[in-house]
């Protein structure tokens, strides 16, 4: 390779303009060759081969001083070595150019080169004597895009994250120590209870239950109270929905930790958050069961006249009066339906109350008006001679319908297997209660639910809740009711609206749950035993019903409006009225 610092070779090259090697200066390693006179900026022009082509105007000595300046422009610092090939047409003619670099301690480096006009900006990506390789610029707004995206997910899978550990209930909290659950059921029979409780005792070590039922009904709520008031109640108890206000200081309040607490609205019909809540939304008792009042008929007698099941309370009248039969006295001996009284109709409070929110009764302020409309109502099936169906003579109206004594009557779906004890034989029809509007639907519940003792350790009350929140799950209600089913005709009605499904065959219960969403209640439940809150209520009421019937019968001159809400405000259920 020839010296940096001696001439280039000046050889002609056929065709081409000759060059001159400029003569470096002494005193500085490798100076700039100038020109004289001419323009400095070279021409370039494609070749044959595609490439790019640099050529001297006429008289033009060097294209040193271009390249060497065009090279500092692009790389910013002198080339220790270059070397430039330039061809054109079939003739080559190689050019090398020897750059020293500056040095240290020199005044002056190097000589600046001659001022060059910049080649054209089409040609900056090219290189010289090389096929046309064009670099692509980096496309920045793509990166910000897929940068911006990727950020976004990052966003989407945290905040995802976020709300999912939020939704997460917390941990059960565990019992500490060994207990020992009191348990008072009321209807069902210890073999009912006892594989789920030892179940759950398989469970949660160190817990055991001891299941009791309470037979005497007549007795049971005032029992609960004294025990509950002690320091001896049970811990777990059974009771009617429509005494939680008044149990309200001696219920204990579910745990928020507890499983069920967060969708517990979901998980029951809506009456159980509407009954079983507090004041201040608190839950206390879990239902296990739930019921309600349907149109209970002989299909035989059904079938016998010809007639429809009624689905409104006008048809159930008409219907009625075609199913009666008469003796020679004009007596009725075939009721069509028992309705009309109170003494010798089961389920008479319920019924009439049913008619007065049907009416469109204020339950907080039992409308004067609308409670009078349904009292009327209900007493013309017996005081309307055209429309009567039912009459004094006859016995209790669960009793005369087993002994086909009346086609039609009302009640809750316990009272079926009462009636199937009695008359085994005996085919029964189950629909709907009737409705006073179809398009706005009401609907009755009368149903029982567990409840925690608020006085038990709190130990006690943890495993006692555990335990409720256990037996409300379905496999456990399904293995309840299968054990139910063993001693009548059918189990307990489930209070889970998904799992009405598994009951839509039953032609005994499925009726009962068709408008289960749409059930209210108010404290004038028959049946309840409680002589208390329910029993009054429905004292004041058929006071007001008998005064309907018969208006010398004794009783209260004031409003039946005013003698019900001083009787329920004494039980905490209502503002003594003004």
């Amino acid at each position: 390779m020839a010296d940096v610092n001696s001439p280039i070779n000046n050889q002609q090259v056929p065709g081409a303009t000759p060059t001159v090697a400029p003569t470096p200066t002494p005193s500085a390693p490798s100076p700039a060759p100038a020109t004289s006179g001419m323009s400095s900026t070279p021409i370039f022009q494609a070749s044959p081969s595609g490439g790019v082509v640099a050529t001297l105007r006429p008289g033009q000595t060097s294209f040193e001083g271009q390249i060497r300046a065009e090279s500092d422009r692009r790389s910013g610092q002198a080339s220790a070595s270059n070397t430039i090939s330039l061809s054109g047409g079939n003739a080559s003619t190689a050019i090398k150019l020897a750059a020293t670099a500056p040095q240290q301690g020199t005044a002056k480096a190097i000589d600046e080169a001659p001022k060059t006009a910049e080649a054209p900006k089409s040609v900056r990506n090219f290189k010289v004597g090389a096929q046309r390789q064009e670099k692509k610029p980096v496309d920045w707004v793509l990166w910000l895009v897929v940068g911006g995206l990727l950020l976004i997910a990052v966003f989407i899978v945290y905040f995802y994250n976020q709300q999912r550990r939020l939704k997460q209930v917390a941990p059960e909290p565990t019992v500490p120590e060994s207990v020992v659950l009191n348990y008072w059921g009321l209807w069902e029979p210890n073999s009912a209870f006892s594989q789920v409780l030892k179940d759950f005792e398989d469970q949660n070590p160190g817990v055991s239950v001891i299941y009791e039922q309470k037979k005497d009904v007549d007795n049971y709520l005032s029992d609960l109270q004294t025990a509950l008031n002690s320091s001896n109640g049970p811990d777990v108890f059974r009771y009617h929905a429509s005494w939680r206000q008044l149990l309200a200081d001696q219920l204990s309040t579910m745990p928020t930790s507890l499983r069920i607490s967060s969708n517990y609205d979901s998980t029951f019909y809506p009456i159980a958050s509407a009954q079983l809540k507090n004041a201040e939304g608190q839950i206390q008792g879990i239902p296990l069961m739930y019921d309600s009042l349907a149109l209970i008929y002989n299909q035989a007698l059904f079938d016998e006249a010809g007639v429809n099941v009624p689905q409104t309370w006008a048809q159930f009248g008409q219907t009625a009066t075609m199913l009666n039969k008469y003796d020679d006295s004009d007596q009725i001996v075939q009721a069509g339906a028992a309705i009309g009284l109170t003494d010798n109709v089961d389920f008479a409070s319920d019924i009439i109350m049913l008619m007065a929110l049907q009416q469109g009764m204020d339950a907080q302020d039992y409308d004067e008006d609308k409670l009078q409309q349904a009292m009327e109502y209900y007493t013309s099936f017996y005081t309307d001679y055209n429309r009567q169906v039912w009459d004094r003579h006859f016995d209790n109206s669960t009793l005369a319908f087993a002994r086909g004594q009346v086609a039609m009557i009302i009640g809750p779906s316990w009272l079926i297997h009462d009636i199937t004890k009695i008359s085994p034989s005996l085919k029964i029809g189950v629909a709907p209660v009737p409705q006073l509007d179809l398009e706005n639907v009401v609907e009755w519940a009368t149903y029982y639910a567990e409840g925690v003792n608020a006085k038990a350790p709190e130990t006690r009350q943890l495993a006692a809740w555990r335990l409720l929140d256990y037996l409300s799950q379905p496999e456990v209600l399904r293995q309840l009711y299968e054990s139910q089913a063993e001693t009548r005709s059918f189990g307990e009605i489930y209070p889970r609206p998904d799992m009405a499904d598994e009951l839509a065959q039953n032609q005994y219960i499925a009726p009962y749950l068709q408008r289960a969403s749409r059930a209210r209640n108010l404290p004038f439940n028959d049946r309840t035993h409680d002589h208390a809150v329910n029993d009054e209520a429905n004292k004041v009421l058929f006071e007001a019903i008998n005064k309907l019937i018969d208006p010398e019968a004794r009783g209260d001159n004031a409003s039946v409006r005013t003698s019900i809400l001083k009787t329920l405000s004494g039980y905490g259920y209502a503002q003594e009225p003004d």
